[in-house]
């Protein structure tokens, strides 16, 4: 395979690092919730034609078909990685293309129980068997799988040429659905545990309501959170301390929401209560523990 290959398809593969942590990163809490839908594997197929400009060829018409197995990394944003095949006419020869595509949901209908309809967002490499290197961008407009339309422009390397296309297509293949099991964290057993659980639940009541305030005040409130539970002062040692230390953030919502601990067993400090608390709410937001 010769050396036109390397700009479009190693451009590629160093997206696809990116793109992987992505979609196994942890969701958005202000966020709009979006459930996952849809099967973790699908096949695209597309046909498509349009025009080369710039080739100097006396017949710039240009037509392609193209098979897409692709492997949903996060279902519920539709991030996809796939590889490409195909055969494309580069007037007046054939020529088989084969590469890989990375793309995304970037606009989803509101239909209710109806999901998949919307736009997607793609990128992908091609090499070409008579010596070309591709790299293109489309735009995907998607009814479902049952009908795709593409509007695609891809730099044609080796000619200093671009190709622009029009496509349409549909799922040859979906696999099956995952289910997707509720993960039901274990319950803490010791008091403290259950201090920490308790706040965290709290705060995530706050971070609720926030949310359907709007989402820069659900923000403000996370930004404040996390700036809270940095080191603090060594006189935040009692549950009425920690309250007030709330009130003083700007944390209202958390304060007002948050229920007191149940009486501490024999041997177990106030301070110790407090830096549950503290724990309970680094845990929602991710972050290490305060020391």
């Amino acid at each position: 395979m010769p050396m036109t290959w390397i700009p479009p398809l190693g451009l590629l593969f160093v997206m696809a690092g990116p793109a992987t942590a992505i979609a196994s990163g942890r969701d958005d809490p202000c966020a709009p919730g979006k459930s996952v839908y849809g099967p973790s594997f699908v096949v695209p197929l597309e046909i498509a034609q349009g025009v080369t400009l710039g080739r100097g060829s006396p017949a710039p018409y240009a037509a392609s078909i193209r098979l897409y197995p692709s492997y949903v990394l996060d279902r519920r944003r539709q991030v996809r990685i796939a590889l490409a095949g195909g055969m494309a006419l580069v007037n007046p020869q054939l020529e088989a293309l084969v590469g890989g595509r990375l793309s995304t949901s970037v606009f989803e209908l509101n239909l209710g129980p109806i999901r998949g309809v919307g736009l997607h967002l793609g990128l992908e490499g091609l090499y070409g068997t008579s010596d070309r290197g591709l790299l293109g961008l489309m735009l995907i407009g998607d009814l479902g799988g049952a009908f795709q339309g593409t509007i695609r422009t891809e730099r044609d390397f080796t000619n200093s040429a671009t190709l622009l296309e029009l496509g349409l297509g549909f799922h040859v293949h979906d696999g099956s659905t995952p289910e997707t099991a509720p993960v039901l964290p274990t319950p803490p057993h010791d008091y403290l545990g259950l201090v920490a659980q308790g706040m965290a639940r709290d705060f995530k009541a706050a971070i609720g309501t926030s949310r359907r305030e709007s989402v820069t005040a659900c923000r403000a409130l996370l930004l404040a959170a996390q700036a809270f539970v940095q080191p603090h002062p060594p006189d935040i040692t009692t549950v009425v301390a920690f309250r007030h230390a709330l009130t003083e953030a700007g944390l209202e919502q958390v304060e007002t929401l948050m229920f007191d601990p149940d009486p501490a067993p024999a041997g177990v400090t106030e301070v110790q209560v407090v830096q549950a608390l503290y724990r309970g709410m680094a845990d929602v937001l991710e972050i290490p523990p305060r020391p």
